[in-house]
């Protein structure tokens, strides 16, 4: 099952220069909750079991190192390494707790872990298209140069326009009126 992990770190290289990471992260992401589904779905026979965890792995296994390059780009030089020691620690959190949550769900039915996995994958791949697309911008060095460019902060290139689909970044500075 883990040699499945090869094709979809080898598809994701070509699919984060070419989508973008955000897009490479919604899209395996999501075809990672059609694949959990599908593996809950899948009949009782061992070879549907490994084939359906192998496309699992191949899918989901691209979304991870797009979300990776896109954590640690969304974050200034000056705070990376403490952006993504926070992340990690809250990543190791969260796979703990819901290591003890699936053992329960198992205790319902045998599927009930991979439907709620596809439901978090399925919310997982909606908020990363929340996240702004950092491919081909320059990082920033310090969170002052962070908070006097925010435009990469948008998520679509029609901040500046200011049409109905952008988002509006307001920054209030202790001291100064609103």
């Amino acid at each position: 099952v883990a040699a499945a992990n090869l094709p979809g770190n080898i598809a994701s290289i070509y699919m984060v220069d070419r989508l973008g990471r955000r897009l490479t992260a919604c899209l395996c992401l999501a075809g990672a909750c059609a694949a959990a589904l599908l593996f809950a779905a899948a009949p009782a026979d061992p070879v549907w079991s490994v084939v359906a965890a192998c496309v699992f792995n191949a899918i989901s296994v691209g979304g991870w190192n797009a979300l990776d390059l896109l954590s640690a780009e969304l974050f200034p030089t000056e705070v990376r390494s403490t952006a993504m020691g926070l992340l990690g620690a809250t990543g190791r959190l969260a796979s703990f707790t819901t290591t003890y949550l699936a053992g329960a769900l198992m205790g319902l039915k045998l599927w009930a872990p991979l439907v709620v996995a596809a439901g978090l994958l399925a919310a997982g791949s909606v908020a990363m298209m929340l996240l702004p697309e950092m491919a081909k911008k320059p990082l920033e060095d310090t969170v002052q140069d962070a908070e006097q460019d925010t435009s990469h902060l948008a998520g679509s290139e029609g901040l500046k326009q200011g049409g109905q689909d952008s988002l509006q970044l307001h920054v209030h500075t202790p001291g100064a009126g609103m």
